[in-house]
């Protein structure tokens, strides 16, 4: 897909040189070569090449075909949920979670059924077998299934451990910190999630 954005740019860095190596009578025919690479680009890019200024830069070609790609795969989603992963996938540090240290100890190291599980999600891939949770609910071959129901024991562990390192981490600052205050509702009576009580100044702010 990028082949003829790299040839395009090499083609017109070169352009001055080649055209002090080859004789006049060569070069007033042209390179139909790279006409044809540029009808190719406009078909991936589905716009106008960049402009002269540019041309010798293959990020001014890349970048018009990625994008156009881009669109095209979202609009192919066939489903809200797979727009929401694509969506997903097109976030910075979206692939963070792969460059974290295997430390045993700090829970980092993953199983090869945890990866496996987690690239499926991420892929749109096949998961596991439908079959029904025992909540009741109808699981279908992606198993998305498992990360909201309620009765999803890892899921609670890990939001566990969250609330364990952020409490940790700002008591080791040597501040007040309560872990699930309560007395937090909001007018609809509904408890807000990730919030801390941090003293700080005699003044009360939630982060």
């Amino acid at each position: 897909m990028l082949a003829p954005s790299a040839y395009l740019a090499s083609a017109a860095s070169t352009l001055l040189l080649q055209k002090s190596m080859l004789p006049d009578s060569i070069w007033m025919q042209g390179d139909q070569s790279v006409a044809f690479t540029e009808t190719l680009w406009t078909g991936l890019a589905n716009t106008a090449k960049p402009s002269q200024q540019t041309q010798h830069i293959q990020k001014a070609w890349d970048g018009p075909v990625a994008a156009n790609q881009k669109n095209l795969i979202f609009s192919r989603a066939p489903s809200d949920v797979d727009k929401a992963r694509l969506f997903a996938a097109a976030s910075p540090h979206f692939g963070d979670w792969l460059h974290a240290p295997l430390i045993t100890a700090v829970g980092l190291r993953l199983s090869d059924e945890a990866i496996r599980v987690a690239v499926a999600h991420r892929s749109s891939s096949k998961a596991c077998e439908p079959h029904s949770c025992v909540c009741g609910k109808a699981v279908d071959a992606r198993g998305l299934h498992g990360l909201s129901c309620r009765r999803s024991a890892p899921r609670q562990q890990r939001h566990s451990h969250l609330n364990d390192i952020l409490w940790r981490a700002i008591k080791r600052a040597q501040m007040p910190v309560v872990k699930q205050p309560i007395n937090l509702m909001w007018d609809d009576n509904k408890r807000p999630d990730g919030t801390n009580l941090i003293w700080l100044e005699s003044s009360l702010y939630f982060r």
